[in-house]
C-alpha cells in the first residue's frame, strides 16, 4: 500500500498537467478563428488538434480528462488528508517514540507504561518550551 501511494505521489503532477492540457486551448499565429491545443497528435489534421470540434481528438479526451481531474487530482489529496487525520494519534505517538529511541524493533517495543511516559515527556517539553518563549 505504501509503495502504491508513493507512485501516486510521484506521478501526481505529471498526470494532473496532462489532464489540464486537454482544456488549454489557444489561437495560433496568424489567427484563423479556431483554438488549438498545446499538444499535437498524428490523429489531428496537420498535427494540431482543434478545440471543441466533435470530430477532433480534444473533444474525445474531455470526459477522460474530467474523470482524471476529479478522481486523481482532487481525490488523491483528499485521500492523503483523510489517512493523516484518521491515524493522527498513531503518527504522533510514533514521532514521540522515535524521538526517545523507543519502538523501532520487537525487542524495544513500547508498553502502556512507556507510552504514558512518552506522552508525559512530550507534554512537559511543550510546557517548558512555552515557558522559555514567554521568558524571552
Amino acid at each position: 500500500m505504501a509503495s502504491f501511494v508513493l507512485v501516486f505521489y510521484f506521478l501526481y503532477l505529471s498526470v494532473t498537467r496532462r489532464a489540464l492540457d486537454v482544456f488549454n486551448c489557444n489561437p495560433v499565429d496568424p489567427d484563423d478563428g479556431y483554438l488549438y491545443t498545446e499538444f499535437t497528435s498524428i490523429d489531428c489534421e496537420a498535427g494540431l488538434c482543434r478545440c471543441d470540434d466533435p470530430d477532433e481528438l480534444q473533444a474525445q479526451l474531455v470526459p477522460y480528462a474530467v474523470l482524471c481531474i476529479v478522481f486523481y487530482s482532487i481525490g488523491f489529496p483528499l485521500y492523503v488528508v483523510w489517512v493523516t487525520w484518521y491515524y493522527r494519534i498513531q503518527i504522533k505517538l510514533d514521532q514521540l517514540l522515535r524521538a526517545h529511541d523507543m519502538g523501532q524493533d520487537r525487542a524495544n517495543r513500547y508498553d502502556e507504561k512507556r507510552e504514558e511516559t512518552v506522552w508525559e515527556t512530550g507534554r512537559c517539553g511543550r510546557r517548558e518550551g512555552r515557558r522559555r518563549i514567554e521568558y524571552n
